[in-house]
């Protein structure tokens, strides 16, 4: 599915790049029966319906983690009776808990002890780095370590079997209605593992209730700890890249038919002038292709380096429309920045993904930051506050990446 037609689709209700589902198809007599997943952003069939969440992202990493438990899990198989786990059975599952709950077992926030070790069970690959940077992580992914996995899983089963007060007898009972996970536990190690770890971790909790103190997670080091990431890379930036131009160029703007052509901007010549009285002197004209008309304001300009590939790779033509409508969060757009170069290029120009936190007095709003998130995990986000939000122009929002 065109990127596109998936960003119109979601255009008002998601902004993230990333998605929480779960899948239909499934039985209470699998080896599980609720099967959450975080997705890169892409089209999905009806075989993974999505939730849409307004709370915080620790909380929503929190919801994924207690949809993934043997706790609910118990409880779905009461509910699911036939092989489709639809929107009616699944808004029936209880969330007993507020997700942004505070206790001292955990140390403070609950979905702030549990959010570091969803992060470190879910960001293995770099499509998933938005929902890293979301969870305030710009490192690369971590390391697909199974005996680390184990025990983190095992550490947020027995953290959810204490928060929706399951007793220690019944915690054995539940695990042991789980033939499919003992039998493949037993096969591979020669005992029900997952059983034992859990009850490990569900009674070194107990025993942190007894005593007042936080729980210590054996985890070492800690989750999502930095150390057991992948080595952080740095790429090399080819500045130099060229990749020829895709589209039909003219040196003029012909008579007839103006509505199909588009301006060639080259950024560098035209720094400093986006804004101003004048208008930037094209470097040329370009047909759009398919016989498509151009809106007022587009032009084509190349993309130099890799903050945002895979999505726009390196030396990439792309079609940008200026100014930018309606609300910025979430999309691509072109910025300029008079004195903050892009880590990526060193340029004032630097087209990267738009976050920004506001405020308001009297009806005015005003930003506090504004955040220009790259999609490459090896580079990081350009950060501006209150005091320098005001110097920075957006200048165009991305349209299509034409050839890269």
């Amino acid at each position: 599915m065109n990127q596109r037609e998936v960003e119109s689709r979601l255009a008002g209700r998601w902004d993230r790049g990333w998605l929480l589902g779960w899948r239909n198809i499934t039985s209470p007599t699998n080896e599980r029966t609720t099967m959450p997943c975080l997705l890169p952003l892409a089209g999905v069939g009806h075989a993974s319906p999505i939730i849409f969440s307004t709370v915080e992202i620790p909380a929503i990493a929190t919801l994924a983690a207690a949809l993934a438990s043997f706790a609910l899990d118990y409880i779905a198989r009461q509910k699911v009776g036939g092989t489709n786990f639809t929107f009616h059975l699944f808004r029936q599952l209880p969330i007993g808990f507020p997700l942004t709950a505070h206790t001292s077992l955990f140390d403070g926030c609950v979905s702030n002890w549990i959010a570091p070790r969803v992060l470190e069970l879910t960001y293995t690959a770099t499509d998933l780095a938005p929902f890293a940077r979301d969870l305030g992580y710009d490192g690369p992914p971590f390391r697909w370590d199974p005996e680390r996995r184990v025990l983190l899983r095992a550490e947020l089963d027995a953290a959810f079997f204490h928060l929706y007060g399951i007793e220690r007898d019944d915690v054995d009972y539940i695990l042991d209605t789980f033939p499919i996970v003992r039998k493949n536990d037993e096969r591979a190690y020669g005992e029900f593992r997952t059983k034992r770890l859990i009850l490990e971790r569900y009674d070194a909790l107990v025993e942190a209730i007894a005593s007042g103190e936080p729980y210590t997670t054996v985890l070492d080091p800690p989750p999502a700890d930095p150390h057991v990431a992948h080595p952080v890379t740095h790429p090399t930036i080819q500045l130099a890249k060229v990749i020829p131009f895709p589209l039909r160029r003219l040196e003029t703007l012909p008579e007839a038919d103006r509505d199909r052509y588009v301006a060639i901007v080259t950024l560098k010549a035209a720094a400093g002038a986006f804004g101003d009285a004048q208008d930037v002197a094209p470097d040329g004209w370009a047909e759009l292709p398919d016989g498509r008309t151009a809106r007022p304001g587009m032009f084509i300009a190349q993309v130099h380096g890799r903050s945002m590939e895979p999505r726009i790779p390196d030396g990439s033509w792309c079609l940008f429309s200026s100014p930018v409508e309606g609300s910025r969060t979430g999309k691509i757009v072109l910025a300029q920045h008079h004195s903050i170069g892009d880590p990526d290029t060193g340029g004032s120009f630097t087209v990267k993904r738009y976050r920004s936190a506001k405020t308001s007095d009297d009806q005015l709003w005003s930003h506090t930051k504004i955040v220009l998130e790259p999609l490459h995990p090896a580079y990081p986000p350009i950060e501006l506050d209150e005091s320098a939000a005001d110097e920075i122009q957006i200048i165009a929002e991305l349209v299509e990446v034409l050839v890269g």
